[in-house]
């Protein structure tokens, strides 16, 4: 107990001189200050996860308290420790490739620098809830996927480390999304190449395809070619990670045109055989009216319908 006292005591000492030095608010003005501490636990809500600022060195120099409700973990148990002990031993080279970038050191000085890197990546998170939660089907059975993005902060304090401020939100397993699919949302299943072996209707009312139109033709035949290096990258996070979740790409749908796209992905493993994955399943979430509708780029747009191919042989 008196080792964690200390150890909470010098990373607050850390994070009042971080503060102090790498966050200006002087700017703003005072009727936004004020209400900082009357709406923080909305801003938390809205992020829907959770925030970190991690040292060059990888010690965790703060964690907003509601990561207990993402992770299992308390706050205090995460504030001085290092990131690398509360992630996957295999995303360990990963971390430390981002968190000791050559490219802080020529970081503009200031808050408002525009030059700070951007960071957007997938890492392996320990969390105490899934032993008790029904996720057997993950590989790594203790650990979840959190989708991390943030930046460098500045910092003017030459005996302070450079820090990332970074928020986490966790990529929900399959199973959760089915309780809450909405009218713009849809769900397909693959086989490890990318097979469709699934897809539910909904998506004939989005995207204007029927079934039959696409169970057996790979995914990678209806995005829109100028996507696949962002796809590429997406699906080898999956096979390396376990879930994914794609950036905005563009689907084309029935007849000409397409939709703008975001997947989560997650690798599904057989429970009786932890180590071989079994299929894919990918929760699909429309944030587009079909765009272009008189533009055809690809035959898959034109697939006849089974009855229509029938009507023509006849």
């Amino acid at each position: 107990h008196v080792a964690s006292i200390v150890r909470i005591a010098i990373t607050y000492l850390k994070l009042q001189r971080l503060t102090s030095s790498g966050l200006q608010i002087s700017d703003r003005p005072v009727s936004l200050t004020a209400l900082d501490g009357k709406f923080d636990h909305f801003y938390m809500k809205a992020l829907d996860g959770f925030l970190m600022i991690i040292s060059k060195n990888g010690e965790i120099i703060y964690a907003t308290d509601n990561v207990v409700f993402h992770l299992g973990i308390a706050q205090v148990d995460m504030i001085g420790h290092s990131i690398f002990d509360l992630t996957h031993p295999c995303d360990h080279d990963d971390i430390r490739d981002l968190i000791t970038d050559k490219r802080r050191h020529s970081i503009a000085s200031g808050a408002n620098s525009d030059t700070r890197p951007h960071y957007d990546f997938f890492v392996r998170m320990k969390s105490n809830y899934l032993s008790k939660a029904n996720f057997s089907t993950f590989k790594s059975s203790s650990y979840r996927v959190v989708h991390c993005c943030g930046h460098t902060m500045p910092v003017n304090d030459n005996d302070l480390l450079p820090c990332v401020v970074l928020t986490g939100q966790l990529i929900p397993h399959p199973s959760i999304c089915d309780l809450h699919l909405d009218s713009h949302t849809f769900v397909t299943h693959h086989n490890l190449d990318m097979t469709i072996t699934y897809c539910d209707q909904q998506i004939y009312s989005l995207l204007g395809y029927k079934l039959e139109q696409l169970i057996g033709k790979s995914l990678f035949l209806f995005h829109h070619a100028l996507d696949g290096e962002l796809l590429e990258k997406a699906f080898r996070t999956l096979f390396a990670k376990g879930q994914v979740l794609t950036g905005p790409y563009r689907f084309m749908a029935y007849g000409g045109g397409y939709c703008w796209l975001n997947t989560q992905a997650t690798l599904v493993h057989n429970s009786s055989a932890a180590d071989k994955a079994q299929r894919i399943i990918c929760v699909n979430n429309v944030i587009s009216n079909i765009e272009e509708k008189d533009l055809v780029l690809s035959e898959v747009q034109l697939l006849p319908v089974a009855d229509e191919a029938e009507s023509r042989t006849c």
